[in-house]
């Protein structure tokens, strides 16, 4: 978590990079997100990771129980990386996913791991969960 913290976050991420190499999947999910927050080159790289796990199951129940975790983490901690604190990753830029709330995928339905027509509608869903932990200047 020293990465959402901003205490050491490259150290963090290497940690995070071992674990994923172990065979950890909360941390390879963290890292899918983290890589989304962090944008550029390696945002679509973050996308792929995150949608991959969101494909079929199991896979998909591990995320929800990861982000479920993550969530509960980030409610906990101070949250004070620039990068996480900072605009929200941009979603699925063609706006067709199935239910949307004021421009944002619904986080209270239960189909939430319903199939959507595009990898970042399926992120979408993921960063609007993991915003809803973060501080309020935020959202």
């Amino acid at each position: 978590m020293d990465f959402f913290k901003n205490e050491r976050p490259e150290v963090a991420k290497e940690l995070l990079k071992k674990a994923a190499n172990g065979g950890h999947l909360g941390a390879l999910y963290v890292i899918g997100i983290i890589m989304i927050f962090m944008g550029g080159d390696v945002k679509e790289k973050g996308v792929m990771l995150i949608a991959g796990m969101k494909e079929r199951e199991p896979l998909r129940t591990i995320a929800k129980d990861c982000r479920k975790s993550l969530v509960e983490i980030l409610k906990t901690i101070w949250v004070k990386n620039p990068q996480v604190l900072g605009q929200r990753p941009t979603r699925c830029t063609i706006q067709h996913q199935r239910s949307r709330t004021n421009g944002w995928p619904s986080i209270d339905s239960d189909d939430e791991d319903a199939d959507f027509h595009c990898d970042a509608c399926t992120c979408d869903v993921e960063i609007a969960h993991v915003i809803t932990a973060l501080p309020a200047s935020i959202t």
